[in-house]
Parts: structure tokens; C-alpha cells; sequence
């Protein structure tokens, strides 16, 4: 039925990003996520970071920020990846800075400082909710 067709759609698109194909790992990655949080034990956090890990490996961007995205909301001590990720996306995506920041904030002293550099750098390259 449906679930098997699903679970034969995660495999391919899984197949899709071991072979290089980032959009693909986008989607296997987000969608082992989902299943994983409902409950379904075919799918672990593992597999999905894997997933998102790779497709930012290839340079993708949407795999980079949905991964910070989820790692920094998981717990404080995923914070320094998630700004890692946040960063990498920032030489090309001025939003990438903006969100190292937002995470940075609630950190120490030179975190802070870090975020106010990081908020200038998305400011002026065009990011505009960074100008605030």
C-alpha cells in the first residue's frame, strides 16, 4: 500500500544522494525526519543527519540550514554545529549569517559579539531582516 510505496521512494531518493544528487538527499533526509519523530522505528535521527550531511557535503544549501535548523532546535549542545552549518552557508547566502547569529546570541560573551559581526555581514550584503 501506501507505506511501502513510501518506504520504496525514501530508498531510491537515499540511493539518489550516495550517488551524488543533493536534492535528493534534501527530501530522503526530511522525510526519514518526519517519520522518525511520529514514532517509526524503521527511521532514526541517525539516518536522517546522514542524509542532510551529505547533501551538504554536496554543496547544498537547503541540506545545510535544514540540518543546523534541527540541530540547534534539538538541544544547546548541538549549537556549535548548527553555527558551523549556519557559517558554511554563509560565503554564498547572506541568510546563512543572519541564522549563525540568531543562534549565537544565546551563547557567551564572544558569541554575542561573534552574532552583532554576523548580523553586519548579512546586513550589508542585502539580507535585510539582519539590518535590524
Amino acid at each position: 500500500g501506501d507505506e511501502a510505496q513510501r518506504a520504496i521512494a525514501v530508498e531510491l531518493l537515499g540511493k539518489g544522494c550516495t550517488l551524488g544528487d543533493a536534492s535528493a538527499c534534501v527530501l530522503a533526509g526530511q522525510w526519514v525526519r518526519r517519520n522518525a519523530n511520529q514514532g517509526d522505528k524503521r527511521y532514526t535521527r541517525e539516518t536522517w543527519v546522514k542524509l542532510l550531511e551529505r547533501g551538504c557535503e554536496l554543496e547544498a544549501g537547503t541540506a545545510c540550514a535544514l540540518l543546523a535548523e534541527h540541530l540547534s532546535s534539538e538541544s544547546p549542545a548541538h549549537r556549535a554545529r548548527a553555527v558551523e552549518l549556519y557559517e558554511r552557508q554563509c560565503t554564498t547566502n547572506p541568510a546563512g549569517c543572519y541564522h549563525a547569529a540568531d543562534v549565537l546570541q544565546h551563547g557567551g560573551a564572544a558569541d554575542q559579539v561573534r552574532a552583532v559581526e554576523l548580523r553586519k555581514s548579512a546586513c550589508t550584503r542585502g539580507y535585510t531582516r539582519a539590518c535590524k
